[in-house]
């Protein structure tokens, strides 16, 4: 069979590289461990070509082509860890990626709503937390919030941007 679509360039999408515990992410997706990104990292550069965004960016608006087996690494939401992790990784096999940016976020000015939420989750398991006395408080009731914690967790996980104001309260 034909491919439906093109496969011009493959893209790995990541997050996070660390082997330290990172309650800000820990409960939004996988942290990768070093060991294991490294390795991605040795075999991708074995049996495919990196391209930096630049290529990237020509293949997709010029018609650039780009090498057989074209892989392109990127980053989402540039937590310190790409710098003090991933960078070194990168340089020491000689390999282009491309770190998306919210420049509002730099320096925790302000917190991403879906790390609030990984913070807030990484409490309600902490097992010295009352739960009950987030249910106590009528604000939430009032919400039809779930009645227990597992319940809730999923509940608030799936909050999304337009429910920040409830995100801070909680």
């Amino acid at each position: 069979y034909p491919h439906i679509l093109r496969r011009d360039v493959i893209d790995f999408f990541y997050h996070a590289v660390s082997d330290e515990v990172l309650p800000h992410v820990r409960h939004l997706y996988p942290v990768v461990p070093v060991a294991d990104f490294e390795a991605a990292l040795c075999y991708l550069k074995a049996n495919y070509s990196f391209i930096n965004y630049a290529q990237l960016h020509a293949h997709i608006f010029e018609g650039a082509a780009l090498p057989a087996q074209a892989v392109h690494l990127s980053f989402d939401d540039g937590y310190a860890e790409c710098f003090a992790v991933v960078c070194p990784l990168l340089l020491k096999h000689k390999i282009p990626c491309t770190f998306f940016l919210t420049t509002g976020l730099i320096d925790n000015k302000i917190l991403f709503y879906r790390n609030k939420q990984s913070l807030c989750v990484e409490r309600l398991l902490d097992t010295t937390f009352d739960f009950s006395s987030l249910l106590l408080n009528e604000s939430h009731t009032n919400k039809d919030t779930p009645d227990t914690l597992p319940e809730f967790i999923s509940w608030f996980k799936d909050l999304r941007l337009s429910d920040e104001a409830l995100i801070d309260e909680v």
